[in-house]
């Protein structure tokens, strides 16, 4: 029998088996010697036909593990082929620790070598920052000869590190934007109840996965909820699910008493059978059920993979998300198999308000093989969809977004924005790129999510938003960029645009606000329908004419020039039938603009020859400062293409400034 640092030879192997491996490579990977490296791999050669592989070695290539017997291979070496090897320092440490919370209170460090694939000197780097982690919570890292490492502490310092670390800053964050305030009821929070689910399992010494413990707290909420109001759970466990199991019963009991005594609500009998179910999922009774569901995991992510690319995301790697959903088919499959029903509070909520997911769930989702043949209800359904969502908001709070940083004042100067950008949001922004005021062009606001600038950009017009700040970056400047990165991550990623019939727009109340606004800006004077075809220039002439009321006699010339000065800096085209033209300094003495619609549509640029809207602003000298809405609301119209079509359909000023006050 092979040894473990054998093994961890042929793991790598293993993992690399499409490909030629150096001993250098082992080597640095394992923190092994080269020597050490050939030696085991002699040793390996010999005996690896016992198990159905040879070891095929190349001068100049190294080694490459040949299988020819994988049940025989695996079932002798027990090697397993990771879909994903944990690469980063950071989920390293969240893997380890998510086993010494709840799973192995006792870690031995030959063990990990070979889990996660690392040497002896990482793990114990790993171990040194999650000693720093911990430390704050008054806990410790003990080591026992022949147990292995572990965490020591008092109990309530435990629940706060579990709280803080695993549940407030992922799973609880992304369910309480979902659920809100809908289903918290007299007090009873999403984290308030793990912390109960969490101290009553540990008092049982029932180690649960995390996403275990998300799984029940969620049900327990929802069937407080059905409680509340009136609905009942039709629930009926066969007697042997739960027979002889008596402190999964216990600690069900436990957390159902301590809800009733602080919240006082009754649970049935039958929600404590549930919950004990839930509890079950890692006793003996269910490893088979359990494994079936694993089995199912290549099946699960498949239809994952349908989901993130129909909303253009990226979720199929997130654990938590996989986890959760298996776990939870496991207790959906055995409802279903004992016609039991689960009505979901939440239900028409997310069928109305997330209809594209939810219908995405439905369609994917009624492929899962042991769904044939079965009616799953839109309760059940439900449930899933609020996994989906929950794994959404965690890959748009992961998601760091791209910044652009503008100054004129020196390469040095544009650095400290730079640098005090990446100390102070690490974790949400990218710099893509620091450039001059003169520098900017397409390419380079190419995939940038917002600007950071030190000049006034404010009379300027970008795709994209705008956060002007001092070189030093004020406290008050840090919060606006907070601000941005929470109102972008926050817009929805699947819009569902609704068209709006003209008849029922004209029955709206526009705010009186909005009036005032608007009026500030437009003017019928400055309202164009083109119904013949015109070109770029005659378009852009036409609209500046109509704006020079009012203006000096040298106003259309220099705007004229100015804009065609912008033009040159990047595109104006927002979108393929918006475009944009303004000054790249203001000229006029009032801020307007005008409005062009050309049914027919122009020729922009070769790249653009559907334009159909045209909104050429002309900012005032002396002061913007209700301009920006103006400008943000155009900038949204480009993402909405049914209020595009609409704009171009109508025939006079009051219609269109109806449909363009939805934008405010």
């Amino acid at each position: 029998m092979f040894n473990k640092k054998e093994i961890a030879i042929l793991q790598y192997l293993f993992e690399h088996q499409d490909s030629f491996v150096t001993s250098n490579q082992l080597a640095s990977h394992l923190n092994y010697s080269d020597r050490t490296i050939r030696s085991y791999i002699k040793n390996i050669t010999i005996d690896l036909p016992k198990y159905g592989a040879e070891l095929v070695a190349k001068q100049g290539l190294g080694y490459q593990l040949v299988i020819k017997n994988l049940s025989e291979f695996q079932l002798q070496l027990n090697l397993k082929k990771q879909n994903k090897r944990i690469e980063s320092k950071q989920d390293r440490q969240k893997y380890i620790l998510n086993k010494l919370f709840f799973s192995q209170p006792y870690l031995l460090f030959d063990d990990l070598e070979q889990e996660l694939f690392v040497s002896r000197s990482t793990l114990s780097a790993d171990f040194k920052e999650i000693s720093d982690l911990i430390k704050p919570y008054h806990l410790t890292i003990t080591s026992k000869a022949n147990q292995g490492v572990s965490i020591v502490g008092h109990e309530q310092d435990y629940r706060a590190f579990i709280m803080d670390y695993f549940f407030k800053k992922d799973f609880g964050n992304a369910i309480n934007r979902y659920i809100g305030n809908t289903i918290f009821i007299d007090e009873i929070r999403f984290e308030n109840l793990l912390q109960i689910i969490i101290e009553e399992c540990r008092k049982g010494k029932l180690y649960l996965a995390d996403f275990i413990l998300q799984n029940l707290a969620l049900h327990i909420l929802l069937a407080i909820n059905r409680i509340k109001t009136g609905h009942k759970l039709n629930i009926n466990i066969q007697p042997d699910e739960l027979d002889d199991y008596f402190i999964e019963r216990m600690v069900a009991e436990n957390i159902i008493d301590r809800i009733r005594a602080e919240n006082n609500i009754q649970f049935p009998r039958s929600e404590i059978d549930y919950i004990a179910l839930h509890l079950l999922a890692k006793g003996k009774r269910l490893e088979n059920k359990l494994s079936q569901i694993e089995q199912k995991t290549a099946e699960i992510k498949q239809i994952i993979i349908k989901i993130e690319q129909a909303l253009h995301i990226q979720i199929v790697d997130d654990e938590v998300l996989i986890n959760a959903i298996s776990q939870h088919l496991q207790l959906l499959i055995t409802r279903l198999k004992n016609n039991i029903t689960v009505e979901n509070p939440l239900c028409q909520e997310i069928m109305q308000n997330y209809q594209d997911i939810f219908q995405l769930v439905c369609k994917y989702f009624d492929e899962f093989s042991d769904f044939q043949g079965i009616n799953v209800s839109n309760d059940e359904y439900s449930y899933l969809a609020l996994h989906i969502l929950a794994a959404i908001e965690r890959y748009q709070n992961k998601k760091k977004l791209k910044v652009l940083v503008v100054c004129t004042t020196g390469y040095s100067s544009a650095q400290f924005i730079k640098n005090r950008l990446e100390y102070e949001f690490n974790d949400s922004l990218i710099i893509k790129d620091v450039v001059s005021y003169y520098e900017l062009n397409d390419q380079i606001l190419a995939d940038i999510d917002f600007i950071v600038s030190s000049i006034d950009l404010s009379n300027l017009v970008f795709k994209v938003p705008v956060v002007h700040s001092s070189i030093f970056l004020k406290n008050d400047e840090f919060d606006q960029i907070r601000n941005m990165i929470k109102q972008i991550k926050s817009k929805d990623l699947v819009q569902t645009n609704k068209f709006i019939p003209i008849e029922e727009i004209e029955k709206l109340e526009i705010i009186q606000n909005k009036k005032l606004l608007l009026s500030n800006f437009f003017n019928e004077n400055y309202f164009i329908r083109f119904n013949n075809s015109a070109s770029k220039e005659e378009v852009i002439e036409t609209l500046v004419q109509h704006c020079a009321y009012n203006e000096t006699e040298k106003y259309p010339r220099r705007m004229l020039e100015q804009i065609k000065q912008r033009e040159r800096l990047s595109s104006v085209v927002f979108s393929q039938y918006i475009a944009v033209p303004h000054p790249i300094k203001p000229v006029g003495e009032q801020s307007k603009v005008a409005v062009g619609i050309i049914p027919q549509t122009l020729v922009w640029d070769k790249l653009h020859q559907q334009i159909q809207l045209v909104f050429l602003i002309s900012p005032s000298q002396y002061g913007n400062a209700e301009l920006k809405q103006i400008t943000s609301a155009i900038v949204k119209l480009t993402e909405d293409e049914y209020l595009q079509q609409q704009l171009i359909q109508c025939q006079d000023f009051n219609q269109f400034i109806q449909l363009f006050s939805l934008l405010i």
